[in-house]
């Protein structure tokens, strides 16, 4: 599991604290022995395809990411077809690498989109998937998908936009900084506004894990206020969606 963990970690960059938690959450859930294997229950491509629109503005992306949360399509190898991410993104290439050899556990793989820069200028869009399999059956046990989108160029994409189209958030996570040294330092962003599925972990068969966080750009100096919340003028900079399920 030593491969799968670096594997893993190579992938993503430490920019944020968006990218330490959902990279954690993704690696975990693929580490943990699986129970049964999952069923079979995925959608076609044409039915992904019917259900999204090609984005051109920042309030369609979200509905596309928000399409993409309810029907937990980061699950679903059918949703990872190049046509769906070019559709899905506004895209012009895709490209795959895959990060450990087949057979090991899990097969981790990661893709760039390269998008539309008139509609999106500077978006990054990257995307890992990862499968565990049974040993011996070569059955999959777990599934996880995480897309990564650096937004802090797109123009009109605020915590309002996201609170009108993804609803109430499950919590905001302020940010104090990480100090290694025993002493607090200026943090770099100002939060992120978290979606989750926490109050319905331990019902779900199979187990699910669905976390979406949107960074806030920090736009004051200094620590934040104990207990203070978003207001829905500030600007998203980051958009991190997870899903996994075992």
């Amino acid at each position: 599991m030593e491969r799968a963990w670096k594997a893993t970690w190579n992938v993503m960059q430490r920019r944020s604290l968006i990218y330490q938690s959902a990279t954690l959450i993704f690696v975990l859930l693929l580490s943990v022995p699986a129970g049964a294997e999952l069923q079979s229950r995925a959608p076609t491509e044409i039915d992904i395809a019917a259900g999204i629109t090609l984005p051109k503005t920042p309030e369609r992306l979200l509905r596309n990411l928000k399409f993409a949360w309810d029907r937990a399509l980061l699950v679903q190898s059918s949703f990872y077809t190049d046509a769906n991410l070019l559709k899905f993104f506004n895209g012009a290439e895709v490209k795959w690498d895959q990060e450990s050899g087949l057979g090991d556990p899990p097969d981790i793989h990661k893709a760039v989109v390269t998008v539309d820069a008139q509609s999106f200028p500077m978006m990054q869009v990257e995307i890992i998937r990862g499968v565990l399999r049974k040993a011996q059956t070569d059955k999959t046990a777990a599934l996880s998908g995480l897309i990564i989108i650096h937004v802090e160029s797109v123009r009109g994409l605020s915590v309002g936009l996201v609170r009108e189209i993804f609803g109430k958030e499950s919590r905001d996570e302020l940010d104090f900084g990480v100090s290694t040294d025993g002493h607090a330092h200026d943090p770099t962003t100002a939060g992120s506004v978290v979606y989750d599925n926490r109050e319905k972990e331990g019902m779900a068969v199979p187990f699910q894990d669905y976390q979406a966080t949107f960074g806030v750009k920090k736009t004051r100096p200094g620590m934040p206020i104990q207990g203070s919340t978003f207001h829905d003028n500030e600007q998203i900079e980051t958009i991190a969606i997870l899903q996994a399920e075992r």
